[in-house]
């Protein structure tokens, strides 16, 4: 099995992929994709839910996170309603359905944050179910149970994925990769997105290419990058449906995304913390307690001027990291930021002993453990995160931070892949959103239906 590291078991099972047959938006009634394709449902905030179903009366947002409505019951709800309309949007050719079964290459082209253009390759596939960490998926966070019942009454009601669930895979000297590159420079599909990225679709099914790439995929091992609870929901699904007494029940497989793990495309960015909520918080007996167990690195907005005390950040914590844990801090009220590290290592270690090896290396886990749960009373995993925000952009974070609409915030590095899949493949999981993965999915680019049996699957 490629990808697990070395003493790692081996259980000899293969990652089984197959085409299928994709739901499109008809062109000849849907001319803008833009209009009706939405992010992802989990980075959808109640103000984005609202613009999309005002958009367009056929966004695909109306399957995927339909509004809750005054009067809804077990029979007629938003799930319900979401069967209804995908129904009534295939019957009425809003959504028409590929001929033959087919892969499909999904190329996202971007702009980097130097300016630079960036693409990321990778293809839509169905691929059979195995369990978690069993030798060929392996997934890198936590799961809440609120989001995985959320995502099973969809699935139960629709009996449909409106977005793959995004994976990776080592592809060190890129026997999957040569297969990414699109036969013509025309796609399919081509979208752009309110950021900026462009999305491309080839639709692949010559017999002999899905063969090429099926071989080429079978002894990869899986990790999940995003969509954990849409596989944890799918696994779910697949045992109610007792799918696994017949290999190409549509029960058995789930859509998802691949792209190699070497990809120059693939883009990690860190996920900072901003702490809210918290009684009778003191930044200075904060930053008091901190001192026992980390080294405080003050920059004074006096001494750099609150801009450049920014930029300072950001660069000592890219370079602290190669040699240390380092995250940012900022008070709002305080003229300072400051960087934090860890001052005895080994006392960490000891501390975090309940935790797997590979998690005590991580300043997502110093964080949660150290200072969100230890120090601010903070249990992330019972509270889900009331008293936590997240962003993205240390900009942004900082600018919230200094607006005094948080008590702090926590700045982060990114999670290089490669300590992903350590992490992963020890069958360990991180806190929940300590990764994001850039660029997202569109939903309703490629919709999969699972009504009747894939015969195409041997």
């Amino acid at each position: 099995m490629q990808g697990l590291p070395e003493g790692a078991p081996r259980f000899g099972f293969m990652a089984r992929i197959a085409p299928f047959c994709a739901w499109r938006y008809n062109p000849e009634k849907i001319p803008q994709l833009s209009r009706v394709t939405s992010p992802p449902y989990d980075v959808i905030d109640r103000k984005q839910q609202e613009q999309l179903h005002k958009r367009h009366p056929f966004n695909v947002v109306r399957l995927e996170l339909g509004e809750e409505l005054p009067g809804d019951d077990e029979k007629h709800n938003r799930y319900t309603r979401a069967a209804g309309f995908l129904k009534k949007w295939q019957r009425d050719r809003v959504l028409i359905k590929d001929p033959r079964p087919s892969v499909y290459l999904y190329q996202h082209r971007f702009q980097g944050l130097n300016g630079e253009r960036i693409t990321r390759k990778g293809l839509v596939v169905l691929l059979y179910l195995e369990p978690l960490g069993g030798g060929v998926v392996f997934p890198h966070e936590e799961t809440f149970p609120k989001h995985k019942k959320d995502r099973l009454e969809l699935l139960r009601a629709c009996k449909a994925q409106f977005n793959p669930i995004f994976s990776i895979f080592p592809d060190p000297i890129g026997e999957v990769a040569r297969l990414l590159e699109p036969p013509s420079p025309d796609p399919d599909l081509l979208v752009s997105d309110e950021q900026g990225v462009d999305h491309l679709v080839w639709g692949l099914d010559d017999p002999q290419f899905i063969r090429d790439l099926v071989e080429a995929m079978a002894p990869k091992a899986v990790f999940i990058a995003d969509g954990h609870h849409r596989y944890e929901t799918s696994l779910r699904f697949q045992s109610e449906q007792k799918g696994q007494e017949d290999p190409r029940s549509p029960a058995n497989w789930t859509l998802m995304y691949l792209s190699p793990m070497e990809d120059p495309g693939l883009i990690v960015f860190p996920t900072h913390k901003l702490v809210r909520g918290l009684r009778d918080f003191s930044p200075q007996d904060f930053l008091k307690d901190l001192e026992r167990d980390f080294h405080l690195e003050e920059l004074p907005f006096f001494s750099y001027g609150e801009p450049q005390a920014r930029r300072e950040l950001a660069a000592r914590m890219k370079r602290l990291a190669l040699e240390s844990l380092p995250m940012g801090l900022a008070l709002p009220g305080e003229e300072s930021y400051w960087i934090i590290r860890p001052k005895d290592i080994s006392k960490i270690q000891s501390f975090l002993g309940h935790l797997e090896e590979p998690l005590r290396r991580l300043d997502v886990t110093l964080l949660h453990e150290l200072i969100l749960k230890n120090r601010m009373g903070i249990d992330i995993g019972r509270q889900g995160q009331s008293q936590l925000l997240f962003s993205h952009d240390l900009e942004e974070a900082l600018d919230t931070a200094f607006r005094k609409k948080v008590q702090a915030a926590f700045l982060m590095n990114p999670i290089p892949i490669q300590t992903l899949k350590q992490v992963a493949a020890a069958k360990c999981k991180m806190p929940q959103k300590a990764t994001y993965f850039y660029p997202k999915l569109l939903s309703g680019l490629l919709i999969r239906t699972m009504d009747t049996q894939e015969a195409y699957i041997s």
